[in-house]
């Protein structure tokens, strides 16, 4: 993307420097990242001949690891030349990882969405015939591969995205400090959001829920950082709303370690793959989201979350006027999606089951793998 790699990108690669040579492969202009070997070479994603000539000058016997969102790759998600260049680097050997981060858009009636939408299954099943591994970060995804297709269900594993969101130490008065920067008394709760503003958040959810805890214990604060929603919460609770826009990590990492409630309700459900809600696990704050179509088996019955069904508003409002009126609630809450956070997504867990992946090729080499990161 204009501006430099993914977050994501940087962090695992950086990851897997630790015990093997990483080169990240990616569009022109791209900046590179700290301490990366970055080939940033790809003028065209739809260059069949041209990407095959890229990857004729990496090693023959390092693993390819794709970052796979299909709007990635091409106009609308489209790109029929990629899994072409998978085959062609599986017929001669090339031993591949799909992260797929995201698969396929929805079906619909609209024709432009609907041939958007039959290419992004063409592509993904051409895909999942050709790649070694595949590496989904959404557990409910997992489910139903391993479901509706038995025979590639070795291939299937589930990688979360751990957050992009760094790990930082505050002082004892850091969550009063925090508030007297806004002029909010020490003892005002604080629901908070951050996120792209896309309409899959839902923040008009949150302004509901926000009012409804209002209505019932009291003046409370909003924050927002990330892309700025839309609609904008109403001008009578102005004083009591900051939009912090998009914050450095620290600045953002600092923000979580002194809000209540972070409010994540996803309109299709909570899952492994959403940073937000990765990064508020790991900063120990409680979080109120929301179970949907892509939520898993696991976060469905987690006892480290607060939350309802994708669809129901009035119980969403009342789990967050619940958890800002309960203080040992949401303290236990936190320190259980902390724990959970360490336990099975944070970055040394993924790096490690990433690493398998890696050094279990079809022939498996002798020294540890070198690794070519492929991402748009």
């Amino acid at each position: 993307m204009p501006g430099g790699l993914a977050d994501h990108t940087v962090l695992l690669a950086q990851r897997l420097t630790a015990n093997r040579r990483v080169e990240v492969l990616t569009s022109l202009g791209a900046e590179p990242g700290v301490g990366l070997r970055v080939s940033a070479t790809v003028g065209s994603w739809s260059d069949s001949a041209g990407l095959l000539r890229q990857f004729d000058t990496l090693p023959r016997e390092a693993a390819i690891v794709w970052q796979y969102v299909p709007h990635m790759y091409g106009r609308g998600g489209i790109n029929r030349s990629l899994p072409k260049v998978m085959a062609a680097l599986r017929g001669a050997g090339r031993h591949q990882i799909v992260i797929a981060h995201e698969i396929m858009a929805p079906l619909s009636w609209r024709p432009r969405l609907l041939w958007c939408a039959w290419n992004h299954r063409w592509q993904w099943r051409c895909i999942r015939a050709v790649a070694d591994q595949l590496a989904i970060s959404t557990e409910r995804w997992v489910e139903h591969w391993m479901t509706r297709e038995p025979r590639i269900a070795p291939k299937l594993s589930l990688l979360p995205s751990p957050s992009n969101v760094p790990s930082v130490t505050v002082s004892e008065g850091h969550r009063e400090a925090w508030r007297q920067r806004f002029g909010w008394p020490p003892e005002m709760r604080v629901l908070a959001h951050f996120g792209s503003g896309a309409a899959g958040k839902q923040v008009d959810w949150i302004y509901r829920a926000w009012e409804a805890a209002e209505s019932e214990l009291g003046p409370m604060a909003l924050v927002i950082a990330g892309g700025r929603p839309d609609p904008a919460p109403p001008e009578s609770r102005q004083s009591r709303y900051r939009f912090l826009g998009h914050l450095p990590a620290a600045e953002l990492a600092e923000m979580l370690r002194a809000v209540d409630v972070l409010a994540l309700p996803f309109v299709d459900g909570v899952s492994e793959r959403r940073g937000s809600f990765m990064a508020g696990l790991e900063a120990g704050v409680s979080v109120a989201t929301t179970l949907g179509h892509s939520t898993g088996t696991t976060l469905r019955n987690a006892d480290f979350l607060a939350a309802t069904a994708e669809d129901d508003l009035g119980g969403y409002c009342d789990q967050v006027r619940h958890l800002l009126q309960d203080e040992p609630r949401r303290r236990a809450l936190a320190a259980r999606g902390q724990a959970a956070y360490r336990k099975n997504y944070s970055w040394d867990v993924v790096t490690r089951r990433l690493e398998g992946l890696i050094d279990s090729p079809p022939s498996v080499d002798a020294g540890p793998a070198t690794v070519a990161t492929v991402s748009k």
